[in-house]
């Protein structure tokens, strides 16, 4: 299990290393990452980073600086991968009942978005 989740971890730095310098320049239907077959675009990194109160105030003035968005949303890209990487390896593990697993999710998002 642990390998696997390392192999994940490696597979996502070598996503994240050039998305990261090309993130800022995309427009917002564009795919910034995809984990498992799931995209992540990025209107979705930008939705989270504005309705996140503790981002929220940031992500308004960063609108200006280029390289504030792109660092902005390459934060908000980790936290996706890495919940979307968390959640596939819950779900392999079968550790976990499906119904406390989604009770844990939505707790998440709702948390933090």
């Amino acid at each position: 299990m642990k390998n696997k989740i390392f192999l994940y971890l490696l597979l996502i730095l070598s996503i994240i290393l050039p998305v990261s310098y090309v993130i800022a320049e995309t427009s917002p239907n564009s795919v910034a990452a995809t984990v498992n077959g799931k995209k992540i675009y990025v209107k979705d990194l930008d939705a989270t980073l504005s309705r996140n109160p503790a981002m929220a105030m940031y992500w308004s003035a960063a609108q200006k600086n280029p390289k504030l968005i792109n660092r902005m949303r390459r934060f908000a890209l980790d936290k996706e991968i890495e919940k979307q990487l968390l959640l596939t390896a819950a779900i392999e593990s079968k550790s976990i009942e499906p119904a406390v697993l989604k009770q844990k999710v939505d707790e998440f998002l709702a948390q933090y978005g």
